[in-house]
């Protein structure tokens, strides 16, 4: 009987030393389990973070396409207009030319009327003083 008792004991202290391992097992299992669960969570709102950040990115993209774009039509735009200017600027000079020569060309025909209309007055004065 002291056999069982001793033998009843040892297998008290081990279901107890079993019990304890176990229930070290199951507070370390939920730990694990928390630990994973965290782990879980963070990697789904880095997911999102960065499904966020991709979608941002194909905006700031298609902003970039569009003003490469528009940088490129302003481009030739601009180059137009150069052109234009260079070509008026050409044309202002002919013109500015053409109005100088006019200019002189007036000149010297009212610079001949009025010499003209002189010697009429001093023909036309000779006449009446000769008459």
């Amino acid at each position: 009987m002291v056999l069982l008792r001793e033998e009843a004991a040892f297998l008290r202290d081990q279901s107890s030393g079993l019990a304890l391992a176990r229930d070290r097992a199951h507070l370390e299992t939920e730990r694990v389990v928390k630990t994973a669960r965290e782990a879980h969570h963070r990697l789904m709102e880095a997911e999102a973070a960065r499904e966020t950040a991709v979608a941002q990115l194909e905006v700031a993209n298609t902003g970039r396409t569009d003003a490469e774009a528009r940088l490129t039509r302003a481009t030739a735009h601009l180059e137009l207009l150069t052109q234009m200017a260079s070509k008026l600027e050409e044309e202002n000079r002919t013109l500015l030319l053409q109005i100088q020569t006019l200019l002189s060309q007036n000149h010297e025909l009212l610079t001949c009327t009025l010499e003209n209309r002189q010697n009429h007055q001093l023909e036309e004065a000779a006449l009446r003083f000769v008459y």
